[in-house]
């Protein structure tokens, strides 16, 4: 497995069998990172996603480690769980560029109230803005799928975030764009 897709890595120090784990965004979690964050024999995972019917693909997946789904707009996930601290670790993978950036940014500050140990995120660098990926052909989730915000390496910095990025990682785009693992520690 390459370094730069190597998702178990960025759990390093983290007694796996033992995390809770938030998925924010989960949508039908097929890609190679998807794909091992449902091999991983943690506690208790929870995907979370505005698309029902992403939900009702990722539910149809032989052997997926979700405990729990839940239906709901990420951005404002905070409302679901009051208790302080519910989740050891959220991952996010590929969703901060899909909301507008001030509510990327807001997003981000309100989970630390709802994670103990680590929030690992994967995204794209450089103008996205824009650009749509639709999974698994579902229509009725295009707006969710539409890149709205771009964001820059010094973005997450900013606010506390360690950031290994990969050049020109999405070739497929024009021009390039990079992408990176940003990982804050909040023990």
């Amino acid at each position: 497995m390459s370094h730069e897709l190597n998702l178990p890595l960025r759990f390093k120090g983290l007694n796996i069998p033992e995390i809770s784990v938030l998925d924010l965004g989960c949508g039908t979690r097929s890609s190679a990172v998807s794909k091992q964050l449902r091999s991983m024999p943690f506690q208790h995972l929870v995907g979370v996603d505005a698309s029902e019917e992403y939900l009702d693909i990722v539910r149809r997946v032989p052997h997926a480690a979700y405990t729990d789904y839940i239906n709901y707009d990420v951005r404002v996930v905070d409302n679901i769980f009051k208790e302080p601290k519910h989740f050891d670790v959220a991952v996010i993978l590929d969703v901060l560029e899909h909301f507008e950036k001030d509510h990327g940014e807001v997003f981000l500050t309100n989970l630390e109230r709802l994670i103990r140990k680590r929030i690992i995120i994967w995204m794209p660098f450089g103008n996205t803005e824009g650009f749509f990926s639709l999974q698994s052909g579902v229509t009725s989730a295009q707006d969710l799928e539409t890149h709205k915000s771009s964001w820059y390496p010094e973005d997450l910095r900013k606010m506390g975030y360690s950031v290994e990025v990969f050049k020109a990682f999405h070739k497929h785009l024009n021009p390039p764009a990079d992408a990176g693992w940003c990982i804050k520690d909040l023990t």
